[in-house]
């Protein structure tokens, strides 16, 4: 665990403040988060309400391993009488100075105490709490007793040879959360070794208890923990204390504590504890958005190998829907008879209205309906889109990532939702190109029937006129003449001969017709294969700019989670 000193706490928790308030967060549930802001507003209102106060001790201990003597000897005076016996076991007794200010109310608002005030001014600075034997304790009296240790700076746990192998007291310390740093051992009464016996023996079975305590302290998870041997009944005596005694070493690194900068040291040690839970939801953080980063890129590649066969199945399925329900004829927006005349015209209209009553015809009525894909297409487009959502959430759920990390990955890969974008894209593109596909006036093709239509009539009127009338209008033109040829004209017009010529000439009409209207029909197939085909590569692009876009989400997604590690692990360094 990181130690931070003061300031560093307290500018930790207030980045910390921050990032809760103004940032989202994936591993962290909304419940947590809010617990988590609240948690981090009370350490910071306790760290700047630790400055100037008093040192608090607890003293933490099992029945009969003589707390209150050693709390007298502390004090230098028999603060800790008889008579200050707990009303009841879950009460805890605060020694004050009389000058010495109390805990807040809002610190013992939940726990049962009493306060005692004395006047030993060794002590002025230091607020003794003797906290109720443990091994007495019912398990809800004990759960408020572990709130009241929140309290405490410093905590003195007081065992004795009978009882220092309690399992009561290792499961007290495991309950504790509050800096190994601050914690204080004392072996009590350990003048009982030197009762009975010679000082040998008395030596040999302390440094066996000593030896035993200390190895079931670090099977605690303390490391190198601080035990004083002491006898607070000697140290109240009026001779010098034994050599094996250390309660003034005790005394003396206890009192050293009362330093105003050791104070706020040792809070902010304790508060440190407190705080690692928190910050942990950091580096949780971190972590994840981390897997989520990787798990992104594995995505983004992934998709990328299987372009071609995304391609593919959008190749078949436009192939599909165009062959099978987007006839050339209803493409090519053009009616039959637009740029035909004479006889072309009038077969370009009989095909045109007698076209009306034909699946072709209905469909060209239908056209802008026809621009949204089927119900069978539009499944296979649905399926592929389908299959990119299931391979990305069971990949995101192969990794157990908590579940924000889906609900924003399902906004990207929602096939649902990418299905309706892909038909509506999908419709826009083919208006559009439909749009810009009107039919036009071919005034080329219009021009050269116009042209034959007219030899052909002059090669009839030639054929009527006679060679003889003709060359009398040529040779001597003047209104007789050309009177003469027309009147030989109609004559010849009700003859076999002009029949014969108006029979043939409709004949050659009718064909002519024939062949301009084949001519344009070629003509309107070449335009519609074409668009067709323009129309097939205008929608397979949107097809692969569907995949496309999603790769680009991924991209942007794991630009924002970049982003969001990078700015968490700044301030998680600064912590």
């Amino acid at each position: 665990m990181k130690h931070r000193s003061f300031p560093q706490l307290k500018a930790a928790l207030e980045h910390l403040s921050i990032l809760l308030e103004d940032h989202p967060f994936f591993s962290v549930s909304g419940t947590e988060k809010e617990t988590a802001m609240a948690q981090t507003h009370a350490l910071l209102r306790e760290l700047i309400a630790i400055e100037g106060r008093s040192l608090t001790i607890g003293l933490l201990g099992g029945t009969g391993v003589g707390k209150s003597s050693l709390m007298n000897a502390l004090a230098g005076s028999a603060i800790a009488s008889t008579s200050h016996r707990r009303p009841h076991t879950d009460r805890v007794l605060i020694y004050r100075h009389e000058t010495a200010p109390s805990l807040p109310d809002t610190d013992l608002a939940q726990i049962p105490h009493q306060e005692v005030i004395h006047r030993s001014n060794r002590i002025r600075d230091i607020l003794l709490c003797d906290l109720p034997d443990f091994d007495s304790l019912d398990q809800a009296h004990r759960q408020r007793v572990v709130g009241f240790l929140k309290q405490l700076d410093l905590l003195l746990w007081v065992t004795s040879p009978e009882k220092y192998a309690d399992s009561s007291l290792y499961e007290f310390i495991r309950l504790t959360t509050k800096a190994h740093q601050n914690f204080y051992f004392v072996l009590n009464k350990a003048d009982l070794f030197f009762e009975n016996g010679p000082p040998e023996k008395g030596h040999e079975a302390l440094a066996a208890v000593m030896q035993g305590f200390s190895d079931h302290l670090r099977a605690q998870g303390i490391e190198d923990p601080l035990i004083y041997m002491v006898s607070a009944k000697e140290a109240m005596g009026s001779s010098p204390p034994s050599p094996w005694n250390q309660f003034t070493p005790f005394r003396h690194q206890i009192f050293q504590q009362r330093d105003a900068k050791k104070i706020t040291a040792i809070k902010s040690a304790n508060l440190n504890v407190e705080a690692a839970r928190l910050f942990s939801l950091l580096k949780k953080e971190i972590r994840n958005l981390q897997r989520f980063e990787a798990l992104l890129t594995q995505m983004t590649a992934e998709l990328n190998a299987q372009r071609g066969s995304w391609t593919r199945t959008g190749k078949e399925a436009i192939d599909l829907w165009f062959d099978r329900y987007l006839p050339r004829e209803i493409l090519s927006h053009s009616a039959r008879s637009l740029n035909l005349i004479g006889p072309g015209h009038g077969l370009g209209l009989m095909v045109d209205k007698f076209g009306k009553n034909s699946p072709h015809g209905r469909a060209q009525h239908r056209v802008l309906s026809h621009l949204t894909p089927p119900d069978d297409v539009a499944l296979r487009f649905q399926k592929a889109l389908e299959r990119v959502e299931d391979r990305i959430t069971g990949r995101l759920l192969a990794e157990d990532l908590p579940s924000p990390f889906k609900t924003r990955l399902e906004q990207i890969v929602d096939a649902r939702k990418n299905h309706q974008d892909l038909g509506e894209r999908f419709f826009d593109g083919a208006a559009l190109l439909s749009e810009q596909n009107r039919p036009v006036r071919m005034w080329g093709f219009k021009t050269v029937q116009y042209v034959v239509y007219a030899i052909l009539f002059l090669l009839f009127l030639l054929a009527l006129g006679g060679k003889t009338g003709w060359q009398a209008v040529t040779s001597d033109p003047g209104i007789s003449t050309i009177v003469g040829l027309i009147t030989a004209m109609i004559h010849t017009l009700f003859s076999p001969k002009g029949l014969a010529a108006l029979v043939t000439y409709g004949i050659l009409n009718l064909f002519l017709g024939f062949r301009f209207y084949r001519r344009y029909a070629r003509a309107l197939d070449q335009k519609a294969d074409k668009h067709i085909r323009t129309l097939k590569t205008a929608l397979l692009a949107i097809w692969d700019e569907k995949l496309t876009a999603i790769q680009a989400d991924l991209n942007e997604l794991k630009k924002e989670i970049q982003s969001r590690i990078a700015a968490i692990s700044k301030i998680e360094k600064q912590s």
